[in-house]
């Protein structure tokens, strides 16, 4: 006889993973429009940063992060997506939050993920990355361009 536990965690995870490709995209799409005139970064920083914040729980297991500490990991954790173009790159993003939240669900969409985020690594090294994000993301370049001079 077959446990219902293995069945029912599955369910849970399934339900775990609409929601979050669900809210980010909602989130994704609020932001959008409380600030139209910013970089792609931006949205996918603020997005990922209430998608946890208001979740109140950290990005991974352990302690608490203070707003400021999950306002930095934001950003680290966005960057890689911020050269692709919308919708393609809150897709990946919530992709990428299954794989570390559900990661067996994850594997349901990994060709997915590998395909949209074939820009990236199609931008090969950290200089044509940067390259790619100073294109797309030029307010945010220049503010910080402006924070370092």
């Amino acid at each position: 006889m077959l446990s219902k536990r293995p069945m029912h965690e599955a369910f849970i995870q399934k339900e775990l993973t609409d929601k979050i490709l669900s809210v980010c995209k909602q989130v994704y799409h609020i932001v959008r429009q409380e600030c139209p005139n910013e970089d792609e970064h931006f949205y996918l920083a603020t997005t990922w940063f209430r998608k946890h914040f208001r979740d109140k729980r950290p990005y991974r297991q352990g302690e608490e992060l203070s707003e400021a500490e999950l306002g930095e990991v934001s950003w680290t954790e966005t960057m890689q997506f911020a050269i692709l173009e919308p919708p393609d790159s809150i897709r990946a993003m919530s992709l990428y939050i299954v794989h570390k939240e559900c990661p067996r669900e994850y594997l349901k969409y990994v060709n997915e993920y590998n395909r949209l985020m074939k820009p990236v690594k199609a931008a090969g090294d950290h200089e044509g990355f940067m390259e790619v994000y100073r294109l797309r993301n030029p307010r945010i370049v220049a503010r910080s361009e402006q924070e370092e001079s």
